[in-house]
């Protein structure tokens, strides 16, 4: 009997839509469990026979779909959200050692030589500074403006400081959505049977979510949408050959040692400090909804449709002095910026950037009991920023 233990998942990207490529695949280093899946459609016959007997189920179609659920480790599952984005991760980006100003008026880093806007940076980017003597200008920032000369940010609150020449302003490459939909092949080993394998082909990813939780591993999950799952046999090339994920040997992040600033302002501008009150759990959604596409002689889709981005989620936060303001913001409709980051125990870093968000429902300032915390659990959807040409923006940066 196979068991549970036993199962590994391993994806390659298609550059054809349902063709698995003739490379290895790559392993899933931290998936938790899966629920990939073969799903078919069948009617019952209405014939009339006289004696209350459907005669016969006809199949009128088949199609895969399912997922699976992951703890969270730098770069481990980047390709799934490449999926969901429809996009490829951005080239990385440093000024390389120069010698900027840091301008506290302005809260801007400007600079005589080079040009910001041809080292690659753009509204939207979250980076790390480095080099300054003034621990105030270093560390991580989002840029609100850019031009050749200036990058203004937020997230730090800059002093007054000329460069010496040392410093660097870098990020490892940025996530942003386009209209460009990718799919792979996703495979199911049972590796304590002799040869057995399940290949899913023409898989595209419907939505990718993940949630952070106080005094938990942070999680997510991806979800498919893709052609009909292959016969149980060794037929995908290389089956049982796979390559070791890209984050295998980083470590599984969680919430309290991993999450080191949450920011949410009413305007990005204005992410001076990270939020006073305390967050108790974020989730985020991206889902991007794919749509099987079906035609009359094929069994399954002959093509897997984009539907419209659907970009949301939910914050959980204590109620105290400062953070019962939230609610005001919702009965007056008030839109925020949202800004966080995960960082590993190496200094791996993911950068969520959500510029504008509209909180869309809450339960208000709630009691459960007398023996419990007053919690404000808000639900909020992404907007499109047209500073930043984003619903939002991941940024990586390696230790």
């Amino acid at each position: 009997m196979a068991d549970g233990g036993r199962v590994l998942l391993a994806f390659i990207e298609e550059s054809t839509w349902g063709t698995t490529p003739a490379s290895a695949l790559k392993k899933i280093a931290f998936a938790t469990a899966e629920s990939l899946s073969g799903d078919t459609s069948t009617v019952v016959s209405n014939a009339i026979r006289g004696d209350y007997i459907k005669p016969q189920v006809i199949r009128t179609d088949a199609q895969g779909g399912g997922g699976f659920d992951f703890e969270l480790a730098y770069k481990d599952v980047d390709d799934f959200w490449e999926g969901a984005f429809r996009n490829d991760w951005g080239a990385a980006k440093t000024t390389g050692a120069f010698t900027p100003t840091a301008d506290d008026a302005a809260n801007k880093y400007t600079r005589a030589a080079g040009s910001f806007l041809t080292d690659g940076f753009a509204v939207g980017h979250s980076v790390l500074v480095s080099g300054f003597g003034i621990a105030a200008n270093n560390g991580y920032a989002v840029i609100t403006a850019v031009d050749a000369t200036n990058m203004t940010v937020s997230g730090l609150d800059l002093a007054a400081e000329v460069g010496s020449g040392d410093e660097v302003i870098a990020h490892d490459g940025v996530l942003i959505q386009a209209t460009t939909p990718k799919s792979y092949t996703v495979e199911r080993e049972f590796d304590d049977l002799t040869n057995k394998f399940i290949p899913h082909t023409g898989m595209r990813v419907s939505s990718v979510s993940l949630s952070a939780q106080a005094g938990a591993i942070l999680t997510g999950s991806v979800a498919f949408v893709g052609k009909m799952p292959g016969v149980v046999a060794a037929a995908t090339a290389g089956s049982g050959a796979y390559s070791a994920s890209t984050g295998a040997n980083n470590s599984i992040m969680n919430g309290i040692d991993n999450v080191t600033g949450i920011f949410l302002a009413n305007d990005d501008t204005l992410f001076t400090a990270a939020v006073t009150y305390n967050v108790s759990q974020i989730d985020l959604t991206f889902n991007s909804p794919a749509r099987p596409i079906q035609a009359l002689g094929t069994l399954g889709p002959v093509a897997i449709g984009s539907n419209s981005f659907e970009w949301s989620g939910s914050i959980r936060v204590y109620t105290d002095d400062t953070s019962i303001a939230l609610f005001t913001d919702y009965v007056n409709y008030t839109e925020k910026a949202l800004w966080f980051r995960y960082v590993d125990t190496a200094g791996n870093a993911y950068l969520f950037y959500l510029p504008q968000v509209q909180i869309t429902a809450s339960d208000g300032p709630n009691s459960s009991g007398p023996d419990s915390d007053v919690m404000q659990a808000m639900n909020f959807t992404c907007e499109y920023d047209s500073d930043s040409a984003a619903l939002a923006v991941i940024t990586r940066i390696d230790a």
